[in-house]
């Protein structure tokens, strides 16, 4: 579906993970397609440019500043969605009773057991396996194929412990009950203005109530990422180096395509 179907996939996606009441899920759609439709005029551009300049960046030497750089530019990207969404799908929400809160809380419950379950399991070496196997097939979708030698370096890095998916189940079981607790606090509320302001914050400021122990945990797991990336680039050879140009060139296409479709499918009305 791409593009073009990314408000139908990101509705399924959040009505899968919270099981929303009917009239919430039509301020969700309402919000997703209002969202889509600004998102492909200067904020899509902007992408398609993040991801081109990451692909010129691919004809030379590339270093940890360029990770960085490009990393910052697509977080910066996603907070600026994220807040737009938000303000549009806050105004249409309406305020949940204590049935329906109830009955999302059990939902999110469920989705994070099944989430830790497959994220952590009893065995660590067959966590490292998991691991390994999903590094390397996006290795895989970035540079066509996976030498030997980029097989090492995978291997070598998750062996060295440097990633912990137990820090993101405790992260996701945080944002969760933090969701939770911000629609807790509209019920009863006239018009939800409580409930309003309370989810406002929870999408803008994510990151707020993270430990410091949690935070130094996921900024070390970054860096051994980024380590791990620039290494895989460094031992590519020049046509994987081209298949990974390719990919960032023909994404950025693609969104400019879906995005004119979408403006003159608007335009026509």
């Amino acid at each position: 579906m791409g593009y073009r179907g990314a408000p139908t996939l990101a509705g399924w996606w959040i009505d899968r993970q919270l099981g929303l009441p009917a009239a919430h899920r039509e301020a969700l759609d309402r919000a997703l397609d209002e969202t889509h439709r600004w998102h492909a005029g200067a904020p899509r551009q902007a992408l398609a440019a993040i991801l081109r300049d990451a692909a010129q960046r691919l004809e030379r030497p590339v270093n940890e500043a360029d990770l960085r750089e490009v990393i910052a530019a697509l977080e910066a990207h996603a907070d600026e969605v994220s807040t737009h969404f938000a303000n549009a799908l806050l105004p249409r929400l309406p305020a949940l009773d204590a049935q329906e809160l109830a009955r999302i809380d059990a939902r999110l419950a469920e989705r994070q057991r099944d989430y830790a379950e497959k994220r952590l399991g009893k065995d660590e070496k067959a966590q490292q396996q998991r691991r390994r196997e999903r590094t390397e097939e996006a290795a895989e979708d970035w540079f066509g194929t996976v030498s030997a030698v980029q097989r090492a370096l995978v291997a070598r890095s998750i062996e060295s412990g440097a990633f912990d998916d137990r820090v993101w189940v405790a992260e996701r079981a945080r944002r969760q009950q933090a969701l939770v607790d911000a629609l807790r606090g509209g019920l009863n509320k006239v018009g939800g203005t409580q409930q309003a302001g309370a989810l406002q914050r929870w999408f803008s400021d994510w990151r707020r109530d993270r430990s410091a122990a949690v935070s130094a945990a996921i900024a070390a797991q970054r860096q051994a990422s980024i380590v791990l990336w620039l290494d895989m680039i460094e031992a590519a050879t020049p046509a994987q180096r081209q298949h990974l140009r390719e990919r960032l060139l023909g994404w950025a296409d693609d969104l400019d395509r879906a995005a004119r479709a979408v403006l003159l499918a608007e335009a026509k009305g």
